[in-house]
């Protein structure tokens, strides 16, 4: 356990680079509550940031929180502490999705922060994605990098839009 009070300018340094994180149309959906005594974030949905027509089922909400999640235990670690990580702790309370409390110095997710340099780097690009292979070796590195998060990944099968993940559809009228 930590033995000293984080400062007040610590803790808004760490927030600040878990809220570089993407989101849908850059809504920033999330919200940090930070208690002293225990040393523990949460992570919660803020709902009134959700976009009820593109994101009706509110799962980019979900998937912007999750990278503000990942950017906060990058954070946390970089700055020299463990972040120890509970999703979905509370399940009378929804919009808690996460907390992450700072139990001590040292960790063993040290390959997590050097992902620290690439929190600030991120950009929008409003390009069409290219339709590129990925190579197997590096879909098999994600797929672990991943499966190392508790998560899964899985890319569209060849012939399938990647943007939407169904097969093309033919066009209506013919030009």
């Amino acid at each position: 356990m930590i033995q000293q009070a984080l400062t007040q300018e610590r803790v808004t340094a760490l927030v600040y680079d878990a809220a570089a994180a993407p989101s849908m149309h850059n809504a920033q959906p999330w919200r940090f509550v930070y208690s002293q005594g225990s040393h523990t974030f949460q992570v919660r949905a803020d709902f009134d940031r959700v976009m009820p027509h593109a994101d009706s089922d509110t799962r980019a909400l979900h998937i912007g929180c999750g990278a503000a999640l990942l950017n906060l235990r990058v954070a946390v670690i970089h700055a020299g502490w463990y972040p120890a990580t509970r999703l979905l702790p509370e399940p009378t309370d929804p919009a808690l999705l996460a907390t992450v409390q700072l139990t001590g110095l040292g960790s063993g997710e040290s390959d997590l922060a050097t992902l620290y340099p690439a929190i600030h780097q991120r950009h929008i690009s409003r390009f069409p994605f290219e339709e590129t292979d990925i190579p197997e070796a590096v879909q098999t590195a994600l797929r672990d990098a991943a499966d190392l998060q508790g998560a899964s990944l899985s890319f569209p099968p060849h012939g399938i839009c990647r943007r939407c993940w169904s097969r093309p559809r033919r066009p209506r009228h013919a030009i």
